[in-house]
């Protein structure tokens, strides 16, 4: 609402002074319409002039600016380009096009009516950030970087430009640069959260999770209330495995009002992390109620419901993070190998059901012995398979490293594969003698 009423009190400004340049016997009405806000009757008054005189470029700027500020944005640049129609190098008239472009996002246009008013006044700096800004709305980050780049090359204290740059550098994944200069707007103004997040989020990239904890904690000093910057720290405890700590800045984060999903989830892995399960559980569910299709949060939840002696609840929530999932990435794999460990858990599960799942796990990573020795226990097991069940404990047993300490014997890795050795021959002879049969 303050911006707004800036906006609108700058408007108004312009819209008095230049009804005051009109030479019509109705302009004090048309300021008074204007000053009260009444713009439908400022605009019938100013259409009725215009209808007298349609050369008056003052009028058509007049209609313009009070379009704009009935939001009739398209009406709006009608008016303005019907006065650049009288007048083409009138820079009042450029800008207010402009501005009213980049008010309906059309950027492009924008950038094309501000570089002329630009080339009609060459040494005004602010004309040639608002192109610079235009290529920076519009993505053309590029471009951007080096019309800001020249602006700050002149005043090295340009904070718009400084700030400009360290996103735009961001965005062509220059980060090293971008982090120069959130570094510099940071010096310049410390206050400003804006810049502490989004290089917290740089940092974390680039996994100095450190320097991102000292960095908002050193913002935490000017002002411990913002939420954002203390969500982001807290995940930055979590990031560098401090789990407790991480657990306590959450917890500040929601007695203060923040019940963000980004809090409720990242508090939640953080009691994972610490293995509550049970409270991780809690604080996963209602991230979950928040947003039911995040595949993290459910991998988290599925686990910690496992863990928490949930396990049909667990297979639930690992079975949606699977119906969200993109078999084509890297951890879909993953998802299903704790789908079949929590299938492992489950007392009640039918074999048949794991064995699919333990297949699909395996389909999925080859290179996962132990879920090779678990389908061999299952097709031994389960099936009566013993073919199979040979098969998969052969694949399993090839895995057995080397003797190099005979303290190893005694360890239960090296029981578990001689066991399986043993049983390999006990199914071998099992099935020659019925072959003999």
């Amino acid at each position: 609402m303050k911006k707004t009423g800036i906006i609108l009190f700058g408007l108004l400004v312009l819209i008095n002074l230049r009804v005051e340049a009109i030479p019509n016997p109705q302009s004090d009405s048309i300021q008074y319409f204007i000053r009260e806000f009444k713009y439908q009757e400022a605009l019938s008054l100013i259409n009725k002039a215009l209808e007298n005189d349609q050369s008056s470029k003052e009028l058509y700027l007049l209609q313009g600016n009070v379009l704009r500020g009935m939001y009739a944005y398209d009406s709006s640049i009608k008016s303005y380009l019907k006065a650049l129609s009288i007048d083409s190098t009138d820079n009042q008239i450029l800008i207010e096009t402009a501005n009213t472009y980049k008010l309906v996002q059309d950027y492009q246009d924008a950038l094309n009516y501000f570089s002329r008013a630009s080339l009609n006044d060459t040494t005004n700096i602010l004309l040639r950030m608002e192109c610079a800004n235009c290529k920076f709305l519009g993505e053309q980050y590029k471009q951007s970087n080096a019309d800001f780049m020249k602006i700050y090359q002149e005043d090295t204290l340009n904070y718009f430009a400084i700030k400009r740059l360290a996103l735009g550098f961001n965005k062509v994944n220059q980060n090293d640069t971008s982090i120069y200069f959130f570094k510099k707007a940071i010096t310049i103004n410390p206050s400003d959260a804006s810049n502490v997040t989004n290089l917290s989020n740089i940092l974390i990239t680039k996994d100095k999770y450190q320097e991102g904890i000292d960095l908002t904690e050193n913002y935490r000093l000017i002002d411990s209330t913002n939420q954002k910057v203390n969500s982001v720290n807290a995940y930055l405890y979590l990031l560098n495995k401090q789990y407790k700590t991480a657990i306590e800045k959450f917890n500040r984060c929601i007695a203060s009002s923040d019940s963000s999903r980004f809090v409720l989830k990242n508090l939640g892995v953080s009691y994972f992390k610490n293995e509550s399960f049970d409270t991780a559980k809690f604080w996963l569910e209602k991230a979950y109620l928040l947003d039911t299709s995040d595949v993290l949060n459910l991998q988290f939840l599925g686990l910690a419901c496992s863990q928490a002696y949930y396990s049909k609840l667990g297979i639930f929530y690992l079975e949606k993070a699977l119906e969200q999932y993109d078999p084509m990435l890297k951890d879909f794999a993953t998802i299903y190998r704790n789908l079949a460990e929590i299938y492992r858990s489950w007392t009640q599960c039918t074999c048949e059901k794991r064995l699919e799942i333990y297949l699909k796990a395996y389909d999925l990573n080859p290179k996962d012995s132990l879920l090779a020795f678990f389908i061999g226990a299952e097709f031994d097991n389960c099936k009566k398979d013993y073919h199979k069940a040979i098969e998969f404990y052969k694949i399993y047993l090839k895995t057995k490293p080397p003797i190099t300490d005979p303290i190893q014997l005694k360890t239960l890795n090296y029981a578990i594969y001689s066991n399986t050795e043993n049983r390999v021959k006990v199914l071998r002879e099992y099935l020659k003698k019925k072959q003999n049969q």
